[in-house]
């Protein structure tokens, strides 16, 4: 968990600003929105628009500032040992279920996400966190075959997704393929599906409540939506390129935003049919090779060679993995990764990723992609360097004591290379 305060600790004394920090204390561009936003809630006033929409985060931060008497630097500690605490938990659990290498691709590809985000009054951290979390229930229900962690796992992604908007397919994904595939046979299949598809409801629900007290009931427009779906239209815009548009900010006032996107949709694709097929070719071309706002973004720093072949060898793997992982789809923890990264694909043409900076709206499904690269590092590993627990000549295991040994020693490795990783880059 100690690690992840060195981003904050290095980012307050060193004073150094950012796109969402100025002087490494004040909140900038998005976080100044949802800081000033979270203020005005705090005092008695309402939320504006932007916030508003996704106010969880915002409300989950007041919680904090009214606990600890609106002391913003203890909030920045407590969310960040939760952001470590998420992390180190879903770790040991994959430690556990896989072995220290699995871990060790998480932990780093967790730590390279989150530290852009660490110490800023951004919405990515309380999705992250209630996404690790989410992940590992998830783990609990497919491994321990659980229900009631599965439906936990429901409710913690809804919510992560309600808290930090991204892939929404993911959610779809993992509820058809709880209900068609892991229910199957189960005497009680329609009352678990409920109660997972109830479970995933609540954090909507919740949200759009939430949405309504911050606002004084205020009608809102999802304008972001709207400008990545008009994006699209226009052949691979961004939401930088369309938000200042007028046919966007007419969505404002408009009595039917939802129509009004519609129509301008269509009259544009009619007029230029080619756009879509020239939105999905900016798709892969941003998620392959743009450094920034591409495949493992988040993993960049000076050497851009460097960067460009790591980049490179981690999309490799992720491709190796999706094809062990759907080759493997009838083990039951193989087929839920294999759903919910068919949802995670599909939902890059809905919220594309040259929509924002280092995939950030990601945050709550980031262990996705690590897990997908980890497995076949994970495979070599262990047919070809984890130690075998010692049998007795009839083929049986001579006690438990001996896999707990080898087991340690694994983890003690594991731990070596993930700090010599975390200080070395």
């Amino acid at each position: 968990i100690a690690f992840f305060f060195i981003p904050i600790s290095g980012l307050v004394n060193s004073g150094s600003s950012d796109q969402y920090i100025l002087g490494g204390v004040i909140p900038w561009s998005d976080a100044f929105t949802n800081h000033l936003n979270a203020l005005r809630f705090l005092y008695g006033g309402v939320m504006n628009q932007s916030t508003a929409l996704r106010p969880i985060s915002a409300v989950f931060y007041d919680l904090i500032l009214v606990l600890t008497g609106q002391d913003f630097f203890a909030l920045y500690l407590i969310v960040t040992f939760f952001v470590g605490l998420s992390t180190v938990l879903l770790v040991r659990k994959i430690e556990t279920s896989f072995s220290g290498i699995a871990a060790i691709f998480v932990y780093l590809n967790a730590y390279f996400y989150i530290r852009l985000f660490v110490g800023t009054f951004m919405t990515e951290p309380v999705g992250f966190i209630f996404g690790n979390f989410a992940f590992l229930f998830f783990m609990k229900g497919v491994l321990e075959r659980r229900q009631d962690a599965f439906i936990a796992a429901s409710f913690l992604l809804s919510l992560s997704l309600n808290a930090r908007p991204g892939p929404m397919i993911v959610l779809a994904a993992v509820g058809l393929w709880y209900f068609f595939v892991f229910l199957k046979g189960e005497k009680r299949r329609f009352l678990y599906a409920a109660l997972a598809f109830v479970a995933m409801l609540l954090p909507f629900a919740f949200n759009e409540l939430t949405a309504r007290i911050v606002t004084n009931n205020a009608p809102l427009v999802n304008r972001q939506f709207a400008e990545f779906a008009y994006g699209l239209c226009l052949g691979g815009k961004s939401g930088y390129d369309t938000m200042f548009m007028n046919e966007m900010t007419a969505l404002d006032n408009s009595a039917n935003p939802t129509g009004e996107l519609i129509r301008l949709c269509g009259e544009t694709l009619r007029s230029h049919p080619e756009n879509l097929w020239v939105s999905v070719r900016e798709i892969f071309r941003v998620l392959i090779f743009d450094r920034e706002r591409g495949a493992f973004s988040y993993f960049h720093g000076d050497n851009d060679l460097l960067i460009a072949v790591f980049r490179f060898v981690l999309m490799g793997l992720w491709s190796v993995g999706a094809f062990l992982i759907f080759r493997n789809r009838r083990k039951p923890f193989y087929g839920f990764l294999l759903y919910a990264g068919f949802g995670f694909f599909l939902s890059q043409f809905i919220i594309p990723p040259f929509a924002a900076f280092r995939m950030r709206y990601h945050a709550s499904v980031i262990v996705l992609p690590a897990f997908f690269a980890a497995i076949p590092v994970e495979r070599f590993y262990v047919r070809y360097f984890k130690k075998k627990k010692h049998s007795s000549p009839s083929g049986e295991t001579t006690g438990t004591l001996s896999a707990v040994k080898v087991n340690r020693e694994n983890d003690r490795s594991a731990a070596v290379i993930t700090v010599l990783c975390t200080l070395f880059t």
